[in-house]
């Protein structure tokens, strides 16, 4: 099982042979929980902050300034200019606040925090969903892959709480490398029958650019 989550999020199962998947059907749609949806949920927070109808975060300001509007007072007219950048797409650029909401949480805002436990909860859903079609058995292999997971405690750990809540506490396991060295990984593979750690160890320290831990930032 690969729960994928970055700009979009899909789960992905391959069980005796046979793929399968759900989610990622596109910004335009869904991406439940992804990079996108935290964004687009952060977005809507600090609207709902601003016109005084929904919970104060420092969402309000942290999204203005980071459009380089200052603050919540410009929080309108930094929202605007997201439609005139001809450098990235309304939806990439939204997805790109996802490590706002993040430094939003760890400072403490609990509209931050709430985002990004309902992320996790949303891509939990999509994985609980296709463990059971495809009848996957509790110690199946489960990992993860995507920007999301990067230096991204609460959204982890609330994933983890509800693996172990509700899947008997099936482990989740952390990728050493990113996947773009999974060409080299699978060609020692095929050439020794065998992945091991000292491997993936061995990978992390001739491209460690590519290193991957879910635990820090990218």
């Amino acid at each position: 099982l690969l729960a994928l989550c970055g700009t979009g999020a899909t789960v992905f199962s391959r069980i005796g042979g046979v793929c399968s998947a759900t989610g990622g059907y596109g910004a335009a749609v869904a991406d439940e929980g992804s990079g996108y949806w935290i964004g687009r949920e952060a977005f809507i927070a600090a609207i709902r902050d601003v016109e005084g109808r929904g919970e104060h975060t420092s969402l309000s300001d942290a999204i203005a300034a980071k459009l380089g509007y200052g603050g919540r007072k410009r929080l309108r007219e930094s929202i605007f200019s997201i439609y005139s950048d001809s450098t990235r797409s309304p939806t990439a650029t939204v997805a790109h606040f996802t490590p706002t909401v993040v430094e939003e949480a760890a400072e403490g805002d609990a509209v931050s925090a709430g985002i990004l436990k309902d992320a996790a909860g949303l891509l939990f859903a999509q994985l609980s969903y296709l463990w059971d079609r495809c009848g996957a058995k509790d110690g199946v292999p489960l990992t993860v892959c995507g920007s999301v997971w990067r230096g991204n405690p609460v959204f982890t750990n609330e994933f983890k709480r509800l693996l172990k809540e509700k899947r008997n506490g099936a482990e989740l396991i952390a990728p050493r490398i990113e996947p773009v060295l999974g060409v080299l990984a699978k060609r020692i593979y095929k050439t020794t029958g065998k992945f091991t750690d000292d491997d993936a160890k061995r990978l992390s320290l001739l491209y460690p650019e590519f290193s991957y831990d879910i635990n820090k930032a990218k």
